[in-house]
């Protein structure tokens, strides 16, 4: 990063929410959909080691870069190359998942299924994977 875009970061930058280890939600997406992780492996602020026992526990795919605890900054190509082959995959998961029924007589397209009734598979939440 130049140094103004440090700059920019720092005066920016500010503590996470006190109760950030202690929220309790409902229906993170990392235990039922897919997940990435990117392993910044010189973050000096969330230790490797742990971000690698996170991964780990929500099943995620792991990519790691020699980055600091903000790789989105540092390494913006790789933290998009990340996100593009999610989507992909996940856009692959709902193609293979979706049969269209069998078409009517003087019907132009298959009928669509509800989107009441299924998952959407590009519902992305994000959420820590932690207690």
């Amino acid at each position: 990063m130049s140094e103004q875009e440090k700059r920019v970061v720092w005066a920016t930058h500010f503590a996470p929410a006190a109760d950030l280890f202690t929220q309790k939600l409902d229906g993170v997406a990392w235990k039922s959909k897919p997940s990435s992780y990117i392993v910044a492996t010189k973050d000096r602020t969330v230790q490797p080691e742990l971000q690698r026992f996170v991964a780990k526990r929500m099943s995620a795919t792991t990519h790691e870069v020699a980055s600091s605890h903000v790789p989105m900054l540092s390494n913006p190509s790789l933290v998009i190359d990340v996100i593009r082959t999610a989507a992909k995959a996940v856009q692959a998961r709902a193609t293979v998942a979706w049969k269209p029924q069998q078409r009517r007589k003087n019907t132009a397209s298959p009928r669509l299924p509800s989107l009441a009734t299924q998952e959407d598979p590009m519902d992305l939440k994000f959420a820590l994977p932690f207690p």
